[in-house]
């Protein structure tokens, strides 16, 4: 993504011309500027990143180092297969691994050494954050309503919240997901966001659909669900863009 320079940070999502047409142009929020030329993590703005699978592959890479790359200090958590009821209620389901790392050692490593889910509580408790980017969704669209942890888990995240929604599925692209199961999260889709702007409240929302559909940079997968490592990339940078504009 393009770098840019800037006295302030203050927040907005892009309008028609930057999402296209499911862009929400709903203000994000602001935090202080960042300090790009002090050397020392401590004095940095602070920003956390909190997500599933998408955010432990290339989109969630990509944007700890956009952010990074800015001069901001940024702490990512992601867990394979995670929705915002683990995260809630500190809960690790079979098959799940919690992941963490920061924008000063950019290596992923096992939560607490063992890998579970913390609660997201404390994870807030534990983390001084001036922005709290949370990114899920994807794990819920086998129906077309946020449950109510998603408007929990953006509550606890306070007034400097910012969602990012759910990409596209690819059915055409199914490998280990079968093709009507992509095609019903798909259908969801729609009805899942709208769902999932009500229930969130006052936490900014950006739409990943536009970034994300097929044809578009972002739109390929390697398995129907997942972004590929250049549509990850795509992804990430265009959300970045969202932020740092």
């Amino acid at each position: 993504m393009d770098r840019v320079k800037f006295v302030g940070l203050c927040f907005f999502l892009m309008t028609l011309a930057g999402c296209g047409k499911h862009g929400d142009t709903s203000a994000l929020p602001t935090v202080p500027p960042a300090q790009p030329d002090d050397n020392s993590e401590s004095k940095k703005t602070p920003i956390l990143i909190v997500g599933d699978s998408h955010s432990c592959g290339a989109f969630g890479v990509q944007l700890l180092m956009d952010l990074a790359d800015e001069g901001y200090f940024v702490t990512l958590y992601c867990a394979v297969s995670s929705s915002p009821t683990n995260w809630v209620n500190g809960t690790t389901t079979s098959g799940q691994v919690c992941q963490t790392m920061t924008s000063r050692n950019p290596t992923l490593k096992l939560c607490g050494g063992t890998g579970k889910v913390p609660k997201f509580s404390t994870i807030m408790a534990s983390h001084e954050s001036d922005l709290v980017v949370i990114a899920h969704g994807t794990n819920s669209l086998l129906s077309p309503t946020a449950d109510s942890k998603y408007g929990k888990m953006a509550q606890a995240a306070g007034a400097n919240c910012l969602w990012v929604g759910p990409p596209h599925l690819r059915p055409d692209q199914a490998k280990g997901f079968t093709p009507d199961r992509l095609k019903k999260m798909e259908k969801n889709l729609s009805g899942f966001y709208t769902s999932l702007k009500a229930g969130i409240g006052d936490c900014a929302l950006i739409d990943s659909r536009s970034f994300t559909i097929k044809g578009a940079t972002g739109g390929n997968t390697s398995d129907g669900v997942h972004r590929t490592t250049a549509s990850g990339k795509y992804w990430a940078d265009k959300v970045g863009e969202n932020i740092l504009n």
